[in-house]
């Protein structure tokens, strides 16, 4: 029984490893390495606030060593996905079954030796730990074609509306001879995801109802249109005036300035929503001030 929990620690690792190319070389999931560091933390307090729930006794004697043989099945089934992975790593579909696997076979074995509730209760660091992994290939690809076209529609407005006659040609703006590529690099897919990412881990951090997590995630998605299209304005309107090396030079302090602006204004908005909601302010409070006081658990 005790080696379960290191069973599903190596399929976990074993996931995080298949991930690594993915954050390593893929344009739009750089973040993805600060996951499961935070995904630690935050199943480690979620799983403090659950701990009534691991003194219920297994379902059935034998529980222990069937959920051990099944366990090692997932293993095996991860063993070929694996091998699949290295020798074409940028091939979705594996690693999509390989996470698929490895959620499925830990909340199959939270829920069969902790109940329901315990289950249900780390399914929330399970989505947040999710935000790591990459799109399906072709939902990806009309996500950032639909993003690309929405910033620059709107970039070439606020251009107008500024009186300056900046022209629309595909993924180019154009003005008194000058051109801007917006490439897919930036068309928001990276603030869309990253902004995900921080709007999930806020919603688990202050404990926010589900109502509230959902308001956090649309604010996200807003919020990455919004300020990516200011900073497509922005290196526009400098390319325009300063030239294509002042640009590039800008390129990603720009681009790291929006996202920290964004993520602030996320980090407030999930504050507001929690003091809008006394309940789950309190249940914050508490685990706040020790993780082991039983009234927080029983409210979470």
């Amino acid at each position: 029984m005790r080696a379960i929990p290191g069973l599903i620690s190596i399929l976990w690792l074993q996931l995080f490893a298949a991930l690594v190319p993915t954050w390593r070389n893929g344009e739009y999931y750089a973040y993805g390495w600060f996951v499961p560091l935070l995904a630690v933390c935050l199943a480690w307090r979620r799983w403090n606030l659950l701990t009534p729930a691991r003194n219920n006794p297994p379902s059935s004697p034998s529980a222990g060593p069937v959920a051990a043989i099944l366990i090692l099945v997932a293993a095996a089934l991860v063993i070929p996905l694996r091998l699949v992975g290295l020798a074409d790593p940028g091939w979705r579909p594996p690693l999509l079954l390989h996470v698929l696997i490895v959620c499925a076979f830990t909340h199959w074995f939270l829920f069969r030796e902790f109940g329901r509730k315990t289950s249900l209760g780390m399914l929330p660091v399970t989505i947040f730990t999710l935000s790591c992994v990459p799109y399906p290939w072709q939902f990806e690809q009309k996500l950032v074609s639909t993003l690309t076209d929405r910033v620059m529609h709107i970039t070439r407005e606020c251009f107008l509306l500024a009186g300056q006659p900046v022209e629309l040609q595909g993924t180019r703006l154009t003005m008194a001879g000058e051109v801007v590529d917006v490439t897919g690099g930036c068309s928001g897919i990276r603030s869309l995801q990253s902004l995900a990412m921080v709007a999930l881990f806020f919603g688990e951090f202050f404990l926010l109802s589900i109502p509230r997590r959902i308001v956090l995630i649309l604010a996200a998605a807003l919020s990455a249109v919004a300020f990516n299209t200011l900073r497509a304005w922005w290196l526009a309107s400098v390319h325009f005036g300063r030239g294509p090396e002042a640009a590039a030079a800008a390129h990603d302090p720009i681009g790291h300035f929006t996202f920290a602006l964004s993520a602030a204004l996320l980090w407030l908005a999930a504050y507001l929503l929690l003091q809008s909601h006394p309940k789950h302010l309190r249940v914050l409070r508490r685990v706040q001030q020790s993780a082991t006081i039983p009234s927080a658990r029983s409210e979470i």
